[in-house]
């Protein structure tokens, strides 16, 4: 299945995102950065559990996701070939369960500090400046736009109802498509 125009955009801009190295692929060490990253942005000593944890997770979204994509098997991944396995994935979106929850359920119990299964303002953002490298102001845009309700916090069913738009959702005003901020 062909990308739409939407899916294409929101793609290029998470591509963009993840090629920690600007090298134009997507590489096991582009993963490895982010999570060092993100236990940094949460106060983890890089030698303790919690980052050892985080860049554990950040391997398994490779593995288990990202490392999908390399049709050439070179260890590397091009826009086109996240577009196309993407582009197959959306063809079945309960492929979502298998592909993406793990990670984000990882990525949850990561952020979310006091373990009530919510995601704060302050927490997503954080998330988004280490891992995606947004400003905050940009960050902050993209969870308001993700709390419809405007509760000042996302469940974890809401944050992969997000994620799930973002990858498979083709319409223009999913509040999904903002999960990695503005594109």
């Amino acid at each position: 299945m062909s990308l739409s125009d939407l899916q294409t955009r929101k793609l290029s801009h998470y591509f963009a995102l993840l090629d920690e190295d600007e090298s134009g692929y997507l590489e096991l060490q582009d993963f490895v950065r982010s999570g060092n990253r993100c236990a940094e942005a949460f106060g983890y000593d890089p030698g303790s559990a919690e980052a050892e944890k985080i860049r554990v997770e950040w391997t398994k979204f490779w593995e288990a996701g990202i490392a999908s994509a390399d049709l050439g098997g070179d260890g590397k991944i091009s826009k086109e070939e996240l577009f196309t396995v993407i582009g197959a994935l959306a063809q079945r979106p309960e492929t979502y369960d298998t592909a993406f929850r793990p990670s984000v359920d990882a990525y949850i119990d990561i952020i979310d500090g006091n373990g009530d299964d919510q995601v704060t303002q302050e927490e997503y953002v954080r998330l988004l400046t280490a891992i995606c490298e947004l400003d905050q102001p940009r960050a902050a845009e993209a969870f308001d736009k993700l709390d419809v309700g405007r509760k000042g916090h996302l469940s974890r069913e809401e944050l992969h109802h997000a994620v799930k738009e973002f990858y498979f959702s083709t319409d223009p005003q999913a509040p999904g498509n903002w999960t990695f901020g503005s594109f």
